[in-house]
């Protein structure tokens, strides 16, 4: 297949040799291209319960804009303000088009290197995926990633209530405007009960770190804060004991957290009771 689509999928190329017996499906070669990523695989799926397989494939891109379509709904060939000329931006004014109302760069962009393999075993109905990728140079709107490596694995897809562990590391990181050196994230969960670990460095004597367990159900979730700690240069603050903060669509309900400063000059925070979603505030103190 060549230019095709798949919804707002586009797909370059697509070669593939497939088979299916005894209910297995045999995938002998697969190469495409698809949104600009390259990926190659080959390998089994069970198709019918009691038989199994295992493939693999790997995929690399040199920019991920190919993916804008399906990611962010936007069209593969936009045009931002950034890029209009005066003499653009002219012409456009005589056609009825107002340049001020084009999207900014900063409102489409999506950029940067990705390479990294996926596997698959099991059959259709009880499939464990694993995927390992790098980022590098990577840019998503306004934030911005120099690198980053990502792990992830589940177990008993396509149901959602197997194994989960992720695992993923950062650096040069833009958020929201801010700057951080570095960050890292893991987390294991199973049946939407989990545990997990967030460490930041956003600059030389500014660390950030937290440690808890979560739940997580239809409605909403909570999550039980065992550490919590930040470090800026000779100050530190941290956890006085566990905490335990819940949410559901309406509101987001604190229980005891209570944050202290040692140093020659102590201090604490207290916050404890009900955020409404709709703006109420009620049992909260500092």
């Amino acid at each position: 297949a060549y230019a095709s689509r798949l919804g707002a999928l586009r797909i370059d190329t697509l070669s593939t040799g497939m088979r299916v017996r005894n209910g297995v499906l045999i995938t002998d070669s697969l190469a495409a291209v698809v949104g600009g990523v390259e990926m190659v695989g080959r390998g089994r799926l069970g198709l019918v319960e009691g038989r199994f397989g295992s493939a693999s494939v790997d995929f690399s891109a040199d920019r991920l804009v190919g993916l804008r379509p399906t990611l962010m709904g936007v069209a593969d060939s936009i045009i931002v303000q950034e890029e209009l000329t005066p003499l653009d931006r002219e012409f456009l004014r005589l056609q009825g088009v107002e340049p001020d109302t084009l999207p900014r760069l900063a409102d489409v962009q999506l950029d940067g290197a990705v390479s990294g393999a996926a596997s698959l075993s099991g059959h259709i109905g009880d499939i464990d995926v694993g995927v390992v990728l790098r980022l590098d140079d990577a840019a998503w709107k306004q934030n911005s990633i120099d690198s980053a490596r990502v792990a992830f694995t589940a177990t008993g897809l396509p149901a959602t209530k197997g194994r989960w562990q992720m695992g993923a590391s950062a650096y040069g990181i833009d958020v929201a405007g801010r700057r951080f050196e570095q960050g890292g994230f893991e987390a294991d969960m199973f049946d939407f009960d989990g545990e997990g670990r967030l460490e930041i460095i956003r600059r030389a004597g500014e660390e950030y770190h937290a440690l808890g367990s979560f739940v997580i159900d239809s409605a909403g979730g909570s999550v039980d804060v065992d550490e919590f700690g930040i470090r800026v240069d000779r100050e530190r603050w941290g956890l006085t004991r566990p905490a335990h903060l819940a949410w559901d669509e309406r509101t987001l309900t604190v229980d005891s957290l209570e944050i202290a400063r040692s140093s020659d000059d102590p201090m604490r925070l207290v916050a404890d009771g009900v955020l409404s979603r709709g703006g109420g505030l009620s049992l909260i103190h500092i």
